[in-house]
């Protein structure tokens, strides 16, 4: 059985695929003031549950050497992939609560890309996770293909599950381009019903 601890340090460096474009641009990397995170790029406010914990800072500081060692031994090219994308000097908002849930909300440039859309934001990013070797754990990507509505702005969304023995791993991604910034909002849950989750955490967000 995968301990709570381990299970936490994994879900974060997960978090790294979703930065696949950056290349050293830099966004707007928001807030948090008050128990209120707030991004100008996107005219976001997150008002931070009372039962979820939040904190800020970069991959190294929220993630754990050895995880990241067991990984890059298993796929050999994620060691690139941080290196060349600065991915180490990425900062980022991660909630979590106590049954294990984890909620992020990050963004990036595609102003170098070929990106134009959402969806092929999310076509990239399915290539990325599926290249990703996690152990002889079974894996499942889908692109849902319905537009989601979260509080009148339209978002794409990506499903990944990671079937473990004792239980499976769910991450829902929420993408939305906007120009040439993309923002993600990232759940990971694993004893919660995922949809009831992130309709608790969205009815926070304000769009200013």
């Amino acid at each position: 059985m995968i301990s709570t601890k381990l299970y936490s340090q994994f879900v974060l460096l997960l978090l790294l695929f979703v930065f696949v474009f950056s290349c050293g641009q830099k966004t707007d990397k928001g807030k948090l003031e008050n128990n209120v995170y707030i991004n100008k790029d996107f005219g976001l406010e997150l008002i931070i549950p009372n039962d979820w914990n939040a904190r800020y800072g970069k991959p190294d500081q929220l993630s754990s050497e050895n995880v990241v060692d067991k990984l890059i031994e298993q796929n050999p090219w994620f060691d690139n992939l941080i290196e060349e994308n600065n991915l180490n000097e990425i900062e980022y908002l991660i909630l979590k609560n106590e049954k294990g849930s984890q909620f992020s909300v990050l963004s990036e440039s595609v102003k170098r890309t070929t990106v134009v859309s959402s969806y092929g934001y999310l076509e990239y990013l399915k290539l990325q996770l599926g290249n990703f070797k996690i152990g002889p754990h079974k894996q499942e990507i889908k692109i849902q293909p319905d537009t989601s509505i979260i509080n009148g702005h339209k978002f794409e969304s990506l499903d990944w599950i990671i079937h473990f023995p004792d239980f499976n791993l769910q991450h829902k991604y929420f993408v939305r381009l906007v120009g040439n910034k993309v923002l993600i909002l990232h759940l990971v849950t694993r004893n919660q019903n995922s949809n009831e989750v992130f309709n608790s955490l969205i009815s926070q967000i304000r769009w200013n």
